[in-house]
């Protein structure tokens, strides 16, 4: 009976979803609005080489963690001095801007037991395993999940 009552609540809060009444900033509605209509072509040259080999390690380390891009980097930089990738966090944004792709950003319980959304967007520890959903005595999360939006690309 829980969990219809659960499954209800995400029922309801779907059907009154919209754009405007969740938590996506300015620039992510306005990519959903009006999304990129022609392909973007990079290729390397003289004046984009860093960027190319940074989007190039990036995408290499995608489902790497920060450190690792940053330590991919380091080794490039340390054995041709004259190449100067970019920052983990500059890489990131240009993905981003080119792509245009903008991942949506959830809280979710570190056991991956539950999301906090819909219903359970204020609670502050896991209804199932009872995890807390920060790292002690702060506001940071201790797991998150990220969605890509696919309607710009439909």
């Amino acid at each position: 009976v829980e969990d219809i009552r659960i499954a209800q609540q995400y029922i309801n809060t779907l059907r009154a979803a919209s754009l405007k009444n969740g938590d996506l900033d300015e620039a992510t509605l306005d990519l959903l609005s009006h999304p990129i209509q022609e392909p973007f072509v990079l290729g390397e040259t003289d004046d984009n080489k860093d960027l190319f080999l940074s989007m190039e390690l990036f995408l290499g380390l995608i489902n790497g963690s920060q450190d690792e891009y940053t330590a991919a980097a380091t080794a490039f930089k340390r054995r041709c001095p004259e190449v100067n990738p970019l920052s983990y966090e500059r890489v990131r944004k240009q993905v981003l801007e080119i792509s245009g792709v903008r991942p949506i950003v959830n809280d979710m319980c570190p056991n991956s037991c539950m999301a906090y959304t819909g219903p359970f967007a204020e609670h502050n520890s896991c209804i199932k395993c009872g995890e807390s959903r920060y790292w002690p005595g702060t506001e940071i999360r201790r797991q998150e999940f990220h969605t890509l939006p696919i309607a710009p690309y439909i």
